[in-house]
């Protein structure tokens, strides 16, 4: 029953023109068949507006190597209009319609790294939001994001534990000042 009320849910917020965004969150030992976890991505794909994937994730979803390769396929095949694809110590790559880029990750000492996509994805979506960037963004809008998010992902891994390693607005917004983004981005 989830699953069908949540391709309702998805095919009603698509009629109604609603902002999807989407993070697959793939843990591999929790399914019993991969090509099913596969399916049903790609399946939900088709409503997406806003993906964030690890570089794993893109890899599995296309089986491509190459990010720019991965994220010119899903683009392609679903539409999905702005892909993040997270990079680990790397940092991200981000893809808005023809504007691509990569940010570099902050420096930091990684104690855990649960919850660290999810602290990217929520303060990337925070700032489009705030900022109200989401239907014309520049590049150097993106960026910020991006780089709001790196930093939010930052704290994240430097504390141990999911929920109580999330940084709040405040604290994010001093992280940026100590790395020299003086206004805080925000």
């Amino acid at each position: 029953p989830s699953l069908k009320s949540t391709f309702c849910a998805l095919r009603f917020a698509k009629k109604s023109k609603c902002i999807i965004s989407f993070d697959p969150n793939l843990r591999p030992v929790l399914w019993k068949d991969l090509s099913v976890a596969k399916e049903r991505i790609n399946k939900a794909l088709n409503y997406v507006d806003i993906l964030k994937l690890s570089d794993e994730e893109l890899f599995f979803i296309t089986g491509k190597n190459g990010i720019k390769d991965g994220v010119n396929d899903i683009k392609r095949n679903f539409g999905v209009k702005l892909i993040l694809v997270t990079l680990g110590g790397n940092g991200a790559f981000y893809s808005f319609d023809e504007i691509n880029g990569k940010v570099d990750a902050f420096k930091t000492t990684v104690v855990d790294t649960t919850g660290a996509g999810d602290s990217f994805f929520a303060a990337f979506l925070f700032y489009l939001i705030k900022k109200d960037i989401f239907y014309s963004p520049s590049k150097k809008e993106i960026e910020k994001a991006v780089i709001f998010a790196n930093a939010s992902a930052a704290i994240t891994v430097s504390r141990r534990g999911a929920i109580p390693a999330l940084p709040d607005l405040e604290e994010v917004k001093k992280f940026l000042n100590v790395n020299n983004y003086k206004d805080g981005l925000i």
